[in-house]
């Protein structure tokens, strides 16, 4: 059992390792077993991306007939290499890139769970003694099965983040019209509720609580208008700052030219002003029909 990482590997010699990687993994049994293969398998796939070139390790995908995708994990890409034997029909053929007639490799699908294994153990940054390492975490399918986990929680806490900030842009944005009634809340009713009502002629008649918890459909109509309701603010907003600009500006130009007069000057100048305003006002004022 290989206990470092990191040797050095020409494609001679990964050729070599893999085939006895394959090997391995068609006679281990038991869960000790399972670590020492996915330890070895991840020592293996961290030599070849630390080793070979790009190019080269294309090749030996195209020697098992398996296409390179790139994805989050490069170890669930070479899981399916290692991990694997050929078609049990020797009949089931293809051609590579070289011409070469081979057996069609077929992957084993259980074993790509364990990408998530190697990937922790990249991130603890295990370098040494790889086994023991996963089975004081419980084994690799609990290692991989606890990254799936922590996974599925930080994509739900993140959606729920953005979920909260779009319901709180919708309920501060959107008017919003109160309503007291006499309905029974239903016990455990969460925040938002869905109602039962009947359309009238004035407006709606509320019937009774259908739904204690209607979470999902407010964040649905907060997600629909997110865009237009965070436009809409924006606008606002730059209209405000314009017009808070404009009159600080106006109001520094009046400072401005009261400094340079006197007390009766600036009460002239106000006079003036404010008979302006009334001149304006009335004259915006449409005129009233004589009553007869």
């Amino acid at each position: 059992m290989t206990n470092s990482s990191h040797s050095s590997l020409d494609m001679a010699a990964a050729r070599s390792r893999i085939a006895s990687q394959q090997k391995g993994f068609k006679n281990a049994r038991g869960s000790t077993a399972l670590a020492v293969m996915v330890a070895d398998g991840f020592i293996l796939i961290s030599d070849i991306i630390q080793n070979l070139s790009k190019e080269e390790q294309l090749a030996i995908f195209d020697e098992h007939g398996l296409s390179y995708v790139e994805s989050a994990s490069v170890y669930g890409q070479w899981i399916k290499v290692i991990f694997g034997e050929p078609h049990p029909d020797a009949q089931q053929t293809f051609t590579d890139f070289e011409g070469m007639e081979r057996p069609m490799w077929v992957p084993d699908r259980t074993m790509e769970v364990y990408h998530h294994t190697m990937e922790d153990l990249a991130h603890f940054g295990v370098t040494a003694n790889h086994v023991d390492f996963i089975m004081d975490k419980g084994g690799a399918l609990t290692m991989a099965n606890a990254r799936k986990k922590r996974l599925a929680q930080a994509a739900k806490s993140g959606a729920s983040a953005v979920a909260l900030t779009k319901r709180q842009v919708f309920l501060a944005e959107t008017p919003l019209s109160r309503v007291e009634t006499n309905l029974k809340i239903p016990d455990g009713a969460a925040e938002f509720v869905t109602v039962a009502c009947r359309v009238i002629d004035n407006g709606l008649e509320l019937l009774g609580v259908v739904s204690k918890d209607a979470t999902a459909q407010v964040n649905k109509l907060a997600a629909d208008s997110y865009d237009d309701l965070l436009k809409a603010r924006h606008e606002r907003e730059c209209a405000a700052k314009i017009k808070r600009e404009a009159d600080e500006r106006a109001e520094e130009r009046m400072s401005a030219l009261f400094n340079g007069m006197s007390k009766d000057e600036r009460h002239a100048y106000m006079e003036k002003l404010a008979a302006r305003a009334i001149a304006k006002s009335q004259a915006s004022t449409p005129p009233t029909s004589a009553k007869a």
